[in-house]
């Protein structure tokens, strides 16, 4: 039978390395930082990964507070965050935080605190503290070069806007030199259309989503200026338009925006002879699976049944079918008062 002498020491050594940071167990060795506080903030000891990543020695930040090591405009989110840790110790998310290391570059840390001894409002904390600053870098190296591509695209719109903006015009200066009233109209037409293309670059360029417009804006902004192209009176000819919170990108933009020029124009042209008053709508409905229904109608004279949009040889009604290839929609005309296109796409 053993001697109970001998076993007390085993028993005594059980207990001494069972709990408390001062074991060399998981704390010690664990890869990412740990730092216990007690319940004021005050570091009571660091494992050996957070006093490697930081370079501090356990006696230059033990009995020190921890918010200490945090850079001076982040210590009243050290403070806040160890509040929140007293009220509520199992819902706190992680919380990103800079150290100031004894040497070198700030270094950033994802923490996650929590209360391992004591109730709550007095007792031990621990800060598991990840190294994201490799992480932080990378972001910051990313940050940088998707604005210097912002910068770079805003230059391209702007260019092309500046460029499409030059050709309408001398377009206009042309249209404006010339005798043949048909060739006039033509080229007032051909200006029309290069406005529209450019206007998308313009909101573009202006939007800080580079990649959509505003649509309803967009619209506005064409119609506006096809009633000053074509000299309609905007008292007697209404507008309306509903496209509420659509916006597009500029590769349905453009199409849907040359159709709107070329169906609004024809409306302004023909629709209402002699200062016939009338209104035109325009709508920009949202459809299932992310498709769009263009709907532009007007209350005029109509179109004549012996023309067939898809055999039409006129070039506006040959350009919107071809948009609407383009946008790989389908059309649809009603003509049972005034007339209504309906693109889906």
């Amino acid at each position: 039978m053993p001697d109970k002498t001998e076993t007390r020491p085993k028993r005594e050594k059980k207990r001494r390395t069972g709990g408390g940071h001062k074991s060399l167990g998981v704390f010690e060795n664990a890869g990412i930082g740990i730092v216990y506080t007690d319940e004021n903030g005050t570091v009571t000891a660091a494992n050996a990964a957070f006093r490697e990543m930081t370079g501090y020695k356990d006696k230059e930040i033990a009995g020190k507070p921890l918010a200490d090591l945090f850079e001076p405009k982040e210590r009243p989110q050290a403070f806040k965050l160890l509040e929140e840790v007293r009220k509520k110790p199992l819902k706190n998310l992680p919380a990103e935080i800079k150290i100031i290391p004894k040497k070198g570059d700030e270094l950033y840390f994802l923490a996650c605190p929590a209360i391992i001894k004591g109730n709550g409002k007095k007792g031990q904390w621990a800060f598991f503290l990840m190294d994201i600053t490799g992480l932080k870098k990378r972001e910051g190296k990313l940050s940088a070069a998707l604005h210097e591509k912002e910068v770079l695209l805003k230059e391209i719109h702007h260019r092309v806007k500046n460029n499409m903006q030059i050709i309408s015009s001398l377009l206009r200066l042309q249209a404006g030199a010339v005798q043949d009233e048909r060739l006039s109209e033509v080229l007032q037409a051909s200006q029309s259309r290069i406005r529209s293309i450019s206007l998308i670059h313009e909101k573009l360029y202006q939007s800080r989503d580079l990649a959509s417009v505003d649509f309803a804006d967009y619209i506005n902004v064409i119609a506006g200026q096809l009633f000053h192209l074509t000299g309609a009176d905007a008292s007697a000819i209404r507008l309306e338009v509903q496209a509420a919170d659509v916006r597009l990108e500029a590769k349905r933009a453009i199409p849907c925006g040359l159709i709107i020029n070329e169906l609004v124009l024809n409306a302004l042209k023909y629709a209402f002879p002699q200062g016939k008053p009338g209104t035109i709508r325009i709508e920009m409905r949202p459809q299932a699976g992310g498709r769009y229904a263009l709907v532009v109608s007007d209350d005029g004279v109509g179109l004549p049944d012996r023309i067939d949009i898809q055999k039409a040889e006129k070039l506006g009604f040959q350009i919107v079918k071809d948009l609407v290839k383009q946008l790989d929609g389908t059309i649809e005309i009603d003509r049972r008062a005034g007339i209504t296109f309906k693109i889906t796409f």
